[in-house]
């Protein structure tokens, strides 16, 4: 059964929409235990089932999950995959040319490939399992992998900053000599350092570029908010406001949109 009814297609609109569904709800997800991969996924799931439009994720073992079935494919088991290799082999004795021996030539042949061993069989016939089954096999590298491509405009709001192990998501972007719209806030933590951030437990909001005020530094750089989650030491998800675009690539971070496979119909 289907995780909803599907009645749409994905279009540039329809992902613009997406875009702004994103920068209205991203924030109220301040506090929540899940990682960034998973809250970033409960976005683009929840604006799919309420415009009524698909979604495939894939991950790692390249099992898919498809809003528009009842269950992963292939279902769990043991799957072997095939591939075709040439070898030796001997071919019958030609009487005009066999001497002794037989002529050696090539046949191909169908070897296993590999196989993939799926632990559990997840089904599905709403929203709330679909995103169940979603969340506990797609990871931040399966999304990284399988399931994004860079955005040659981002950041911007939907776009999720990916690195190889960890996920956050892009909630507002500001273009050059643009301030922060909270700049003025001062019950807003100024970002120290990642250690400083772990011990503060129960801090989840941080300025990372000079508070959002503009200075002659940072007047000409790229600015973006983003929905952070440190792990286990840290379980609240967190929003870091003002992080400069090229800072986030330094540190081994793209900006990346869901692919045409998340997408299809």
């Amino acid at each position: 059964m289907a995780a909803w009814n599907h009645t749409n297609n994905w279009t540039n609109e329809y992902y613009k929409a997406y875009r702004k569904y994103v920068t209205a709800n991203a924030s109220s997800m301040k506090g929540r235990e899940e990682d960034c991969a998973d809250l970033s996924m409960l976005l683009i799931v929840n604006f799919a089932a309420q415009e009524g439009l698909p979604l495939t994720f894939t991950d790692n073992n390249d099992i898919r999950y498809s809003s528009k079935e009842g269950g992963q494919i292939p279902e769990g088991g043991t799957h072997l995959t095939y591939e075709k290799v040439y070898v030796p082999s001997p071919f019958p004795p030609n009487p005009g040319t066999y001497r002794g021996g037989p002529p050696w030539g090539y046949t191909t042949v169908d070897v296993p490939n590999g196989i993939m061993i799926s632990r559990n069989n997840y089904k599905w016939s709403n929203k709330d399992e679909y995103y169940k089954a979603v969340i506990n096999r797609i990871s931040a590298k399966a999304l990284y992998h399988k399931n994004t491509e860079v955005n040659p405009l981002g950041p911007q709001a939907g776009d999720l900053l990916l690195s190889d192990g960890h996920a956050g998501l892009v909630i507002n972007s500001y273009p050059p000599g643009v301030p922060h719209p909270k700049a003025a806030d001062t019950g807003i933590n100024s970002w120290v350092d990642q250690a400083t951030a772990l011990k503060e437990v129960n801090v989840l909001e941080y300025f990372r570029d000079n508070h959002g005020v503009l200075n002659d530094e940072n007047k000409a750089k790229n600015h973006f908010d983003y929905l952070n989650h440190r792990g286990s030491k840290k379980p609240k998800a967190e929003l870091i406001y003002f992080r400069r675009a090229e800072d986030a690539q330094k540190d081994g971070f793209e900006f990346r949109k869901y692919n045409y496979r998340v997408l299809a119909s």
